[in-house]
């Protein structure tokens, strides 16, 4: 058996010298996931205007409540940073004159539960497990931050409004302030470094 458990000890480490180029995005860090509007020229907007308000949805609750600042902005920075001026003559959002680019958050939070059985087994020892007591359960709130900008500029008269981008950070919101906030922060960051083709035209 001590054989077997070798042999299998040192296919696993060949497998993994195999496989040595592993993306850090899949290993660190937040995850983020992207996604843009194919027909969306982005070189054509030149404002924006982010909604201060944001929603979070936890089941069937639904609060809108002022955005946190650090949030805010972000955001802010990082729309500044790639060259659109930020648009405060807009009264939204019947007013005239609107920016090209409005933005939206939203929180969306969810529970997961995951159970830990207490034994643990052995294939190669005897084939054996040992058992000592009753599993344990487990119960942590995830949350997903969704960022949408919104074409405002070809907004049609009536109708749904099209979003040009969107970016979701997930498991940044877990109801842990001093723990979310700076993962949310770095899951914008992330979200807009990955999207290069975000930028002003001249």
């Amino acid at each position: 058996m001590r054989n077997r458990a070798l042999l299998l000890t040192a296919a696993l480490a060949a497998l993994v010298g195999c496989y040595v180029e592993v993306p850090d995005e899949v290993i660190s860090g937040v995850a983020v996931a992207t996604r843009r509007d194919p027909g969306a020229d982005f070189a054509a907007f030149q404002t924006f205007r982010i909604n201060p308000e944001w929603k979070t949805l936890d089941g069937d609750i639904e609060v809108v409540e002022p955005m946190p600042t650090q949030i805010f902005d972000t955001i802010r920075q990082n729309l500044l940073d790639r060259g659109y001026v930020e648009d405060l003559t807009w009264i939204p959002p019947d007013g005239a004159n609107p920016p090209d680019l409005g933005v939206q958050v939203t929180g969306v939070i969810g529970q997961v539960t995951v159970y830990y059985p207490d034994y643990w087994c052995d294939p190669y020892y005897y084939y054996s497990c040992w058992y000592w007591g009753w599993g344990s359960v487990d119960s942590y709130e995830v949350g997903t931050l969704i960022i949408d900008l919104i074409d405002l500029y070809g907004a049609p008269i009536s109708g749904n409004l099209p979003t040009a981008w969107t970016a979701l950070a997930y498991g940044v919101l877990g109801g842990y302030p001093t723990y979310d906030l700076p993962r949310a922060l770095e899951g914008i960051d992330r979200a807009f470094a990955q999207s290069p083709y975000l930028q002003a035209g001249n």
